[in-house]
């Protein structure tokens, strides 16, 4: 084994003993040098590369995804076409006149020629016609005509009823105040203010029920001037009980004017009546 001497002896050939051993000690440090950072780079080198390659996974929640709800399909409308071609067939329907329906006239046999075809001259000359005949054929006709696609030809029509003070009139009556129109609605009330009498009073009581305003006023007013005992009935049960809190006002008014009482609430007004039912009579 060599000794210290030569072996610095052999690596550093020239100069004294001291200036070998300093240059030693200056390469050994360089050499310790290298060796640890060699060292502390291979230590850091794997944290590095996990920290590159290592990947931050979504954040995710409880809630469950939300879905469309499946689209419904009907196997019966398999010969369907497509939705993009549907308003390609509605635009030749509206060109083509041959695919367009249309309602027939309702017919009759008493007024034959009574139809909506008629210019507004020959119409109102059919409709005065047909009021000259008899209660039940108006009645009848007018009810069936008011199955007309033509809501001005219904509304005419009600005129033929406006002589028919009879209990059979609120057939068409009625039907006319189920009308989706309003004109035709309000030409019943017309018909029932001019023959304001207790034979309309199945009428009266469905217009006091009407969702418009003005209808159940108009039929509250008809129902004051009616004197019958069965008008104050309806004031009493449908009045009274009135789906609309400002007609239920209106009907309590209108009981004190009729009875000349002071009814400060619905249930006083149902205990005076109750009482006084069979006794009461109307003022002229």
């Amino acid at each position: 084994m060599e000794s210290p001497r030569f072996f610095l002896r052999r690596i550093f050939p020239g100069g004294n003993w001291s200036s070998r051993l300093l240059v030693f000690f200056v390469a050994l440090i360089i050499a310790c040098a290298a060796i640890f950072a060699r060292v502390i780079k291979e230590k850091t080198k794997p944290v590095t590369e996990i920290k590159q390659e290592t990947k931050i996974p979504p954040v995710t929640t409880n809630r469950p995804e939300e879905t469309p709800p499946p689209v419904k399909t009907d196997v019966t409308t398999s010969n369907t076409p497509a939705a993009d071609e549907q308003p390609q067939k509605k635009k030749a329907d509206i060109i083509n006149p041959s695919n367009v329906s249309v309602t027939p006239d309702v017919k009759n046999e008493e007024v034959p020629g009574l139809s909506p075809t008629m210019s507004y001259e020959e119409r109102m000359e059919a409709i005065e016609e047909l009021a000259q005949k008899d209660n039940p054929t108006i009645v009848s006709v007018v009810t069936k005509l008011l199955d007309s696609p033509d809501p001005e030809f219904r509304e005419d029509i009600l005129d033929a009823l406006m002589e028919v003070d009879d209990v059979q009139v609120n057939t068409p009556l009625l039907k006319a105040l189920e009308d989706q129109n309003q004109d035709v609605v309000e030409k019943a009330m017309d018909v029932m203010e001019n023959i304001h009498s207790a034979n309309i009073l199945p009428g009266l009581e469905r217009a006091l029920g009407d969702r418009d305003e003005d209808i159940r006023g108009q039929a509250l007013s008809i129902l004051e001037d009616i004197p019958d005992a069965r008008s104050i009935d309806i004031l009493i049960e449908k009045g009274l009980h009135n789906d609309y809190p400002s007609t239920r006002e209106d009907v309590l008014d209108s009981l004190n004017f009729i009875t000349d009482q002071d009814f400060e609430t619905s249930e006083e007004a149902v205990r005076w009546w109750q009482t006084n039912r069979d006794i009461f009579v109307f003022s002229e």
